[in-house]
């Protein structure tokens, strides 16, 4: 999938409101994978995905276990000024969340200097339970596999695969729980409101003739059809 660094784009120029959207890639009729950072997630799963023609957006430390994606996504900035790879480590298209009328430049963290013009930005609505379809934002849902799941459907994606969406605690992860200030965000009843916008979110997808396998083993989520990693990337 070509893409451009924002620096590449528009020189100077960044719009941190996530409005522009020419950044955005072409992803029609294509099937995405979605790598979440649940504790289901495994080295083995991204290598199966890997051996696929599927586009591969890695959510946070996902990365380490698929260098290798399309995309690299991560709505919290905290993660990107404390975590965010060298471009010798991932050479992807990266996409930030950015939540409009709260996150801007003065708000960049010291540790991002140097970051913006690497990052794309895109429009996320906070509060948002519902994935939006038109203009240049998408529903927040309270987790990052929710807005990309609802940014792939938009760039065209026809078919979303679900790996390490496992929706039993907001600090449960593969690589072991945020670390402070990542962490403050992380509340227990953020569980509901997950599974309450994907609920909504379902029959909008299908709707829409997008299909949602959910390849995460042991997940909570319970409005998409489950399937073996195995047999769907046969």
């Amino acid at each position: 999938m070509a893409h451009q660094h924002c620096a590449d784009r528009c020189g100077s120029v960044i719009d941190y409101t996530g409005k522009d959207r020419s950044w955005w890639p072409d992803m029609k009729g294509r099937t995405v994978a979605i790598l979440a950072s649940g504790p289901s997630m495994t080295r083995a799963q991204c290598d199966l995905v890997r051996g696929t023609d599927w586009t591969a957006v890695a959510i946070n430390e996902t990365w380490r276990l698929a260098s290798w994606a399309a995309v690299l996504y991560g709505c919290d900035w905290a993660w990107w000024a404390a975590k965010a790879p060298t471009i010798e480590e991932f050479d992807g298209l990266r996409v930030i969340g950015t939540v409009p009328m709260v996150r801007n430049k003065a708000q960049f963290p010291p540790e991002m200097d140097g970051q913006e013009s690497r990052l794309n930005y895109l429009r996320v609505i906070a509060g948002q339970t519902q994935p939006l379809w038109q203009g240049p934002a998408v529903g927040a849902g309270s987790n990052s596999a929710f807005q990309v799941a609802n940014w792939a459907a938009r760039c065209g994606a026809t078919r979303l695969i679900l790996l390490g969406v496992d929706c039993h605690s907001p600090n449960a992860h593969w690589h072991g729980g945020h670390t402070h200030p990542m962490a403050q965000n992380q509340k227990p009843n953020l569980m509901t409101t997950w599974l309450a916008a994907w609920r909504n979110a379902a029959p909008q997808f299908a709707e829409r003739g997008i299909s949602v396998v959910n390849c995460s083993p042991g997940s909570a989520l319970d409005c998409f059809p489950r399937a073996k990693l195995e047999k769907v990337a046969a």
